[in-house]
């Protein structure tokens, strides 16, 4: 592929010479030719004095083909922008010898591929659509075109929504991921069910007016220098879930009360804090 080898045999001692003429001999160049093309190639062996031989010549015709190669599937290199980008193929010979381009089609077929691009991108889809990726290196001097076999990816690239949902006595608290497009959906961050109920200020594992009571002592009492009360309230005094025990869970806890329908067990106050997503 890369040079003309030429293999000859002479029991001269005279010094063999080698040209090259790519135009029919019109003009030589010393030496052996190495690109692609056919050639003219004249081989030349000195007179040898010693051994009583004249100076002979021998011309040849030549011809040097492009030489063949393969090239590896296109795979997944990263996302952009809600896109799958694909490439990193790579030919078996020559790299830097063409061009490497990418193209992708609905069917395992490279013919329907109608356009090829120095990157590859797939289009942006809501749903899982499977798309067969190629790539090719093509224009090589000295290589004939390769084309990859169809390798198949899905193009659609999930784009979660995040809900919190939060701890209950019940119920472990986590983080939900549900991509808008496909349904999709995944759990972490979980946390551990809650040993208290908000609201409950005495820790009896109910809210009621006691807890209010309670709570309402508890912070007429409350020493803002030492942070502490001469009143013992529990975790659930922290009404409305912000970490602090202050005036805010006393109205919160006031309201959901005055809200709270003893038939159906709840208020049209929520205590805790508030869920994100």
């Amino acid at each position: 592929v890369y040079a003309c080898d030429v293999v000859y045999s002479t029991k001269s001692q005279g010094v063999v010479s080698s040209e090259y003429s790519s135009d029919n001999g019109a003009t030589w160049n010393t030496g052996l030719p190495t690109e692609v093309g056919v050639y003219l190639v004249r081989l030349t062996v000195a007179q040898d004095d010693t051994n009583k031989y004249f100076s002979a010549s021998h011309t040849i015709s030549v011809v040097i083909e492009k030489g063949t190669r393969a090239i590896s599937v296109p795979i997944i290199i990263g996302t952009s922008n809600m896109q799958v980008l694909f490439g990193s193929s790579v030919p078996t010979a020559g790299k830097s010898d063409g061009t490497i381009q990418y193209g992708y089609s609905l069917t395992n077929d490279i013919s329907t591929v109608t356009e090829w691009y120095d990157t590859g991108i797939l289009p942006k889809v809501q749903t899982h659509t499977t798309y067969y990726v190629f790539a090719k290196i093509v224009n090589g001097e000295k290589y004939d075109d390769a084309y990859s076999l169809g390798y198949a990816l899905d193009a659609h690239v999930h784009e979660y929504v995040i809900t919190v949902i939060l701890p209950t006595t019940q119920n472990e608290g986590y983080t939900l991921h549900t991509c808008t497009g496909c349904g999709d959906m995944y759990k972490d961050n979980y946390v551990d069910k809650l040993d208290f109920v908000y609201g409950d200020s005495n820790g009896d594992g109910l809210v009621n007016a006691k807890d209010a009571t309670l709570l309402k002592k508890y912070l007429a009492n409350y020493n803002p220098n030492t942070g502490t009360s001469t009143e013992t309230v529990g975790s659930g005094a922290d009404a409305n879930g912000d970490g602090l025990v202050n005036a805010r869970d006393a109205t919160l806890l006031k309201k959901y009360l005055a809200n709270y329908n003893p038939n159906t067990g709840t208020s049209t106050e929520v205590l805790g804090p508030q869920q994100e997503g």
